[in-house]
């Protein structure tokens, strides 16, 4: 058969998928969704591809719709709710405004292709990265290879606030180095944990303190410091799932790091509040002060 003669039912079963596009629109976004699927009707017909007309057109009148999961996760996970329910929640959520939306499939291919998939492919490179990691930190402890890096830090520090800024870096640094997140909590982490107990003396209340705050760099830093380190896989991770969901616009690793702002203000916060003894104006979060903590070198 000719290409020609199947345009006539090409063109009904587009009319037809336009029409129930639009009548379901209207139900869950409103009249203004008529205005942006007439746009790209007018776009396919001037030539522009039917399934990227309807992505777009679905991409744009539907984007505050996919912001839903994420708020009842937060909200029910501010509410103390358990964090299986909340994450649960977020999925049922995501997947049933996906039907009303046009981009769910049926519960078997969410299943199998997204939830069993899904887990099996990230379980299966959690154990793997997590053995590498375990065994990469546990042959350098056992060789003290990070000891020269220990004693400059210790070296270059004049006070208590001064060594914890420097253990930050040693994180950010690390999360550079090895471009994964976990691998520099795993190997980083017992190095600025060793570096305060050896160096720094105080109560057992302050130490404890102290040892919070080096948990929290090396969360902080590992998590929101790998938005900013451009060959993360963090960033490739971004990527991949971004090209998969909205395959229209080329989005590379900059992209993300130009515009995340939140993770300049978490590790740049981090580090000017510890570093200043800002801090102490945050509730419950501010450091004890020399002499209450001090480094032994000066005491």
């Amino acid at each position: 058969m000719k290409s020609g003669g199947l345009r006539l039912p090409l063109i009904f079963i587009g009319l037809f998928s336009f029409c129930d596009f639009c009548f379901r629109s209207v139900l869950l976004y409103g009249f203004h969704s008529i205005e942006a699927a007439c746009l790209g009707l007018v776009a396919f017909a001037h030539g522009d591809n039917l399934t990227v007309t309807c992505l777009r057109i679905k991409f744009n009148i539907g984007i505050g719709l996919f912001v839903v999961p994420l708020l009842l996760v937060i909200a029910l996970a501010v509410l103390g709710f358990n964090t299986f329910i909340c994450i649960g929640s977020g999925l049922v959520a995501a997947y049933v405004l996906g039907i009303f939306a046009g981009t769910s499939g049926s519960v078997q291919s969410l299943l199998d292709d997204i939830v069993y998939v899904g887990f099996e492919g990230a379980g299966a490179w959690v154990v793997i990265m997590m053995m590498w990691v375990a065994a990469f930190g546990g042959v350098m402890q056992k060789m003290d290879a990070f000891a020269p890096l220990a004693s400059f830090v210790v070296k270059m520090s004049k006070r208590v606030r001064g060594l914890l800024t420097w253990n930050a870096c040693l994180c950010i640094l690390g999360n550079a180095c090895l471009a994964d997140e976990m691998a520099q909590i795993v190997t980083i982490g017992p190095v600025i944990k060793q570096i305060t107990e050896e160096n720094v003396e105080g109560s057992e209340e302050a130490m404890y303190k102290l040892a919070l705050r080096n948990a929290t760099f090396g969360d902080a830093m590992g998590v929101f410091g790998s938005q900013l380190i451009p060959w993360h896989v963090y960033l490739g991770f971004y990527v991949g799932i971004a090209a998969g969901v909205y395959p229209l616009v080329e989005i590379t690793n900059m992209d993300f790091l130009k515009y995340n702002f939140m993770a300049y203000i978490a590790v740049g916060s981090l580090l000017i509040l510890t570093f200043t003894g800002l801090d102490r104006f945050v509730p419950l979060f501010a450091l004890p002060s020399e002499p209450e903590v001090r480094l032994k070198k000066t005491a």
